[in-house]
């Protein structure tokens, strides 16, 4: 193998899958692949480490350490390039386009573009700026309410709803979730059993096998003022002054339908989901596309295999 031949790889995403995959592809340059070009895409100016969501949400100082920024990504003196853009399609085998108009070339590309909940744990802000200030006017409706709701007992809402409670011990705390315990099913049900007593311990009120009902206009990811939601199953009122959404996942994926059409080999999206159809290789289900890969939340594969 020619070492030194031209090799340009676009990775999109700059979150766990995209920063991984991109600085482990830059590093071949250092192993003799002296004509690699790595290009990471992303729509951010940085990663917002959102694991650590749940405690940046009651500590301002922390939520300044959650945004990293991406334009040093891949330090001084080098030819691998950030992009401060966001995809808007797979033109076809070996082209992108992005929001701005612009084309690139590639000869390999990794789609980590993930999914978005919604749930605070994704910003919709594109620079840290603009998430801090999310995250900002969520706290401050934490700290003038006297009631907080929580719909979803997933890790996300599980760890939101203990922090707050924590942090504002005085304030009434209820936590929704419409299966018969928290987390998921992975998780053993003396972890779920746990969660349920910690959160009891800081005054955390749980509803389980309840559904609440979330109006249209709600919001993306919480609504800061007085409310009455109602259970689906129970028809119970949930009373509150700020209401957190930690519930649902989607995979956009609407950028592959020029790929789609140009190489013709059928679908390449699951219905419903839009997840991307892969191989356990994490290459892309298509005979014509052995050079384009999905890690992450953003392919078909169950979650332990993702990655």
């Amino acid at each position: 193998m020619d070492k030194s031949r031209d090799i340009s790889v676009v990775v999109v995403g700059g979150s766990y899958a995209g920063a991984a995959a991109a600085k482990r592809l830059a590093g071949l340059s250092r192993r003799g692949y002296t004509g690699l070009k790595v290009t990471l895409v992303d729509k951010s100016t940085h990663y917002f480490h959102a694991v650590g969501f749940p405690k940046a949400l009651v500590d301002a100082q922390y939520a300044e350490k959650t945004f990293l920024p991406l334009a040093g990504f891949f330090g001084a003196d080098t030819k691998h390039e950030y992009v401060n853009r966001q995809l808007a399609a797979v033109v076809d085998a070996h082209h992108i386009e992005l929001d701005d108009g612009r084309r690139l070339y590639y000869d390999y590309l990794v789609l980590a573009t993930g999914g978005q909940a919604p749930a605070p744990v994704n910003v919709t802000g594109r620079t840290k700026e603009e998430g801090l200030a999310e995250i900002r006017a969520l706290r401050q409706g934490l700290e003038d309410a006297e009631s907080v709701l929580v719909v979803g007992g997933g890790p996300v809402g599980v760890e939101v709803a203990g922090f707050v409670a924590a942090t504002y011990p005085a304030k009434s705390v209820t936590l929704v979730h419409s299966r018969d315990r928290l987390l998921p099913e992975q998780f053993r049900v003396g972890v779920s059993n746990g969660a349920v007593e910690k959160l009891s311990s800081l005054g955390v009120n749980v509803v389980l096998r309840d559904r609440v009902e979330i109006p249209p206009d709600f919001g993306y990811a919480s609504h800061i003022g007085h409310c009455v939601l109602r259970g689906a199953r129970t028809g119970r009122e949930y009373t509150s002054d700020v209401q957190i959404l930690a519930v649902g996942f989607q995979v956009h994926s609407e950028y592959l339908a020029p790929l789609e059409a140009a190489v013709g080999s059928g679908a390449l999206r699951t219905e419903g989901s839009g997840a991307i159809r892969v191989r356990p290789t994490l290459q892309i289900d298509a005979e014509a596309l052995p050079h384009i890969f999905v890690p992450g939340d953003a392919n078909s594969l169950p979650g332990s295999t993702k990655f």
